[in-house]
């Protein structure tokens, strides 16, 4: 094109071959004031046809890259031919186009040795999909680290070297990186690190997108960004999504697998629930954690807009007393701090021996969570196999061995070998629990922690909580008692549930001389055994009190002895269903022995329940404009002065009220059956039996 001031802009050529005889080039034959602008051309093949009897060219034959004959007054920018998919802009940036320009700046990277590009910057210019097949055995084709060299030493090993300049991804996604760690054999000590980069040295990367990165090795460390990293390094504006990586006792982390001396700052990172990063079977020291998988002491960590929703999947070693020696060194923000601390007789990580700073950094933790172990399955003695439920493992399941072992993970940071609890908190950081989370706790103090917390526990010791009451009252929190005893002993009531709370799994001791327990609204009881131990004449001690207006969603499976009231249903309160109650009350208070009280409440169904008072089974009282009811289901109900006793209170108008009863065939009534009503109300009272 010779006319003066002709221009090409945003135009490329890839993976082609062109054969001429002269003047020929992968864009533009011939330029003659001509302006290219972020034109490029990869994977292109120039051949000179020299087969054909054409005219001699009345010019030397010229070919090249981007041109073929670059005459005068010609204008580039961001056009300077490097390698295949690999140009350079007028600022000496490097612009990679596609998977070939990654596998040409690996290379360049690689031959400038020592200098590892330092002071020079690469940029994505496109999304880069990596994906190159399949092997023979089925794997794809594995994507070596940049910085490869694509030679192997005296062990075998492949060698990489170490990146130390700016790697900016504008936005823009690598995608589809597969890495076996075995085929560049880095072996069980036959060290190696591998990512997206082998090794970082005051380097940055950032606004990158990294998605669908598979990869594991046994002999190194591991991170979908770099493997290993010293010096200062600059993370900022990275996503991983949808990507799984895993080691064999070594580091493995989100953005770094092992770090050096030096600092770090990690800057708006985000890694989604998509993501899991975890240890092979039988690894005993692997170092996971969700930005870092080992850590440095003395060296500086800064944290910032980090957002962690991945899982961690590990697997470590389990003592005969299950506790904390499992995933010591895991945590979802860092894996290994090998100083540590002992406070009250345990071993923590030791955060004052690094420099560590934490601002807007929140941990989205998943129902993964909640670990299952199996006993006797994961080989020597005296040590279990981490199973999810449903799972096999050897060819047994927690279900059917009934062996389930219940060792929640919830570690920000972890610590060092020989039994090192991590840190579940640590300041500037954010934690949010699933509904299923239940953190264990030994003693009064750590239960009123967790609860005020709004976090759901799981007792694994009795506790005795005195005299104080125990508000469950965090958004559907739960109590489970684990099979263990809670002892309670506040007069004005032992446990108050509240805002969809639950208690569950346990027995429940009562020394006070009211409820057990005050029930608000979403509240349930599950599989409880509430034992009273109250005698004082002068008071009502019930089992549960749903408390006036509240609305209830069950209680199942509980067993109620020694209070003077089972479970009272207060004005205007709704239970949806109690099932398999067995309420036996005795004459400790001034109540005088009824297994079930309705004031003006309601029970939607009673199924498969006994209720047994000394004086009555049953009580239901209308009174004024509050509706009573309730349904009986194959119950059995038993009093000595009435099984059930339905009244109004005398001298109030309840014509605007109502009560209903009903119960089945099914249901037995012991003892008499009291109807009694002032003539006025009759006509809001309903009993239907067979």
């Amino acid at each position: 094109n010779q006319e003066r001031g002709a221009k090409i802009k945003d135009c490329s050529v890839e993976n082609t071959t062109i054969k001429a005889y002269r003047d020929f080039g992968g864009l533009v034959g011939y330029a003659k004031y001509v302006t290219l602008e972020d034109c490029w051309v990869a994977n292109v093949t120039l051949e000179q046809d020299l087969e054909h009897d054409y005219k001699a060219p009345n010019t030397p034959t010229t070919y090249g890259q981007i041109i073929g004959r670059n005459d005068s007054n010609n204008t580039f920018n961001g056009n300077e031919y490097v390698a295949d998919g690999v140009t350079k802009d007028t600022e000496g940036t490097f612009l990679i186009f596609n998977a070939s320009g990654m596998a040409s700046i690996s290379a360049l990277v690689a031959a400038d040795g020592d200098n590892g590009f330092a002071g020079k910057t690469v940029k994505l210019a496109a999304d880069i999909d990596l994906f190159q097949g399949y092997m023979s055995d089925g794997d794809p084709v594995s994507t070596e680290p940049i910085g490869s060299t694509g030679e192997y030493d005296s062990r075998g090993r492949l060698v990489c070297k170490p990146f130390k300049g700016t790697f900016d991804g504008q936005g823009h996604t690598i995608k589809n990186i597969y890495q076996n760690g075995y085929l560049w054999k880095y072996w069980f000590g036959q060290y190696g690190s591998i990512g997206l980069f082998s090794e970082l040295e005051n380097a940055t990367v950032k606004d990158l997108v990294i998605e669908n990165f598979e990869s594991r090795v046994e002999g190194g460390d591991i991170a979908f960004i770099t493997g290993s990293a010293t010096g200062t390094c600059v993370f900022e504006n990275i996503e991983i999504k949808n990507s799984r990586i895993a080691t064999f006792n070594n580091g493995c982390g989100g953005i770094i697998g092992w770090s050096g001396a030096g600092n770090y700052t990690f800057k708006n990172i985000k890694l989604d629930a998509q993501t899991t990063l975890g240890g092979f079977q039988q690894s005993f020291d692997s170092s996971v954690g969700g930005i870092v998988g080992q850590a440095e002491p003395g060296a500086t960590y800064k944290f910032e807009d980090i957002e962690i929703n991945c899982c961690l999947n590990v697997f470590n070693d389990v003592t005969a007393s299950y506790q904390y020696y499992l995933y010591r060194m895991c945590g979802m923000v860092i894996g290994r701090c090998e100083e540590t601390t002992t406070i009250d007789g345990s071993n923590y990580p030791d955060l004052s021996k690094y420099n560590l700073s934490f601002n807007n950094v929140v941990v989205n933790y998943g129902d993964w969570m909640n670990y299952h172990y199996q006993v006797g399955h994961g080989g020597s003695k005296g040590t279990g196999a981490r199973v999810e439920a449903g799972f096999l493992y050897n060819g047994h399941s927690c279900a059917e061995d009934g062996e389930a072992i219940y060792l929640p993970f919830d570690q920000l940071i972890g610590g060092d070998q020989y039994g090192v609890r991590g840190l579940r908190e640590v300041e500037g950081v954010t934690v949010n629990y699933p509904a299923s989370y239940r953190r264990e706790v030994s003693s009064a103090a750590a239960l009123t922690e967790a609860l005020g917390k709004g976090v759901s526990v799981v007792l694994d010791a009795d506790i005795d909580y005195g005299t104080t009451q125990l508000a469950i009252t965090g958004e559907n929190q739960v109590v489970d008692l684990g099979g263990h005893a809670l002892t309670t002993a506040n007069n004005w009531g032992g446990i108050s549930l509240k805002n969809g709370a639950t208690i569950k799994n346990g027995t429940i001791t009562h020394a006070g001389n009211t409820a057990a327990i005050k029930a608000f609204n979403g509240s349930s009881v599950e599989n409880v055994t509430i034992n009273a131990t109250c005698s004082t004449a002068d008071k009502t001690v019930t089992g549960i009190a749903v408390q006036q207006g509240a609305n209830i969603e069950s209680i199942k499976n509980v067993t109620i002895n020694g209070v003077s009231q089972g479970i009272e249903v207060g004005y205007q309160a709704t239970v949806g269903l109690i099932e398999n109650a067995v309420v036996n009350e005795s004459n400790n208070g001034t109540a005088k022995g009824i297994a079930l009280v309705i004031n003006g409440g309601k029970v939607g169904k009673a199924k498969n329940c006994t209720f047994k008072g000394e004086t009555y089974g049953i009580t239901l009282h209308l009174k004024g404009v509050f509706a009573a009811g309730l349904e009986l289901e194959n119950c059995k109900v038993e009093g000595t002065t009435a099984s059930i006793y339905a009244w109004d209170e005398k001298g109030i108008s309840n014509t605007s009220g109502s009560l209903n009863l009903t119960y089945d065939a099914a249901t037995t009534l012991t003892g008499p059956f009291v109807w009694d009503f002032e003539e006025e109300c009759q006509s809001v009272v309903t009993l239907n039996r067979p």
